[in-house]
């Protein structure tokens, strides 16, 4: 964790922060990675994990009402579900997060390009892996869920896309060394926020518009843009 902080994440923030703030913001991760402040770590890691088990079931409740189905699953089941999805997709968020920002400092030349590229593929499907989860077993009815459906592709590419501009954004836009660099940046992160959970809705509810058009069967990616090839009636007559 050490080497992780060092190499990749401090050096970006380094140079994109007053020097005050990214002594104090390196102080404070150093502390508590030297001192192994296990106990407080242990303590920060089960409030994210409650925070993200509190998304989860509003996602629950919100794919109850684009499957318009009602909740039959007893308050337990759900808690459990709740805090098993959000296990699952935390894992899954952080590790894409980890693999785009180490993977290019573990090799150079053209092995780094590779590399480079391969971890955005790696990155999508740790959250295709994410979003065929949460749509297999956060709604009630449990629908039989593509891996490739056209609204799980809609929702990581507009992730990707998203994340990539607020990187270009935070990276070199942004000046966080003046007052109104500092409170921009809170401001973006809502709206990346905002725009992140409208993306997964639309794209939720794109897959379900498809579902009801097909007689409730899932219709893949791949399968919708054949059709769209096709040729159509007049053109085969």
């Amino acid at each position: 964790m050490k080497s992780v902080w060092r190499d990749s994440l401090a050096p970006p923030i380094k140079h994109r922060v007053t020097p005050p703030v990214y002594d104090a913001i390196n102080f404070s991760v150093e502390k508590i990675l030297h001192d192994g402040s296990t106990g407080l770590i242990a303590l920060a890691s089960v409030l994210a994990l409650w925070n993200l088990a509190v998304g989860m079931r509003t996602i629950m409740q919100a794919l109850n009402t684009i499957h318009e189905t009602e909740e039959t699953r007893s308050l337990l089941h759900r808690a459990a579900l709740s805090l098993a999805l959000a296990v699952v997709v935390g894992v899954c968020l952080l590790a894409s997060v980890l693999v785009v920002t180490v993977a290019p400092r573990i090799a150079d030349g053209g092995l780094g390009v590779l590399v480079g590229i391969g971890r955005w593929l790696v990155a999508a499907a740790l959250l295709g892996a994410a979003v065929g989860m949460l749509l297999r077993y956060a709604p009630a009815e449990r629908p039989e869920v593509g891996w490739e459906s056209v609204g799980s592709v809609l929702v990581i590419v507009s992730w990707v896309v998203a994340s990539l501009l607020f990187r270009v954004w935070a990276t070199s836009v942004a000046d966080f060394k003046t007052a109104v660099g500092s409170l921009t940046v809170f401001l973006v992160l809502t709206a990346y926020i905002f725009t992140s959970s409208a993306i997964f809705l639309v794209g939720v509810e794109l897959d379900e518009v498809l579902r009801q058009e097909s007689g409730g069967k899932p219709r893949g990616f791949a399968q919708l843009v054949r059709e769209l090839l096709a040729p159509g009636p007049a053109a085969n007559g």
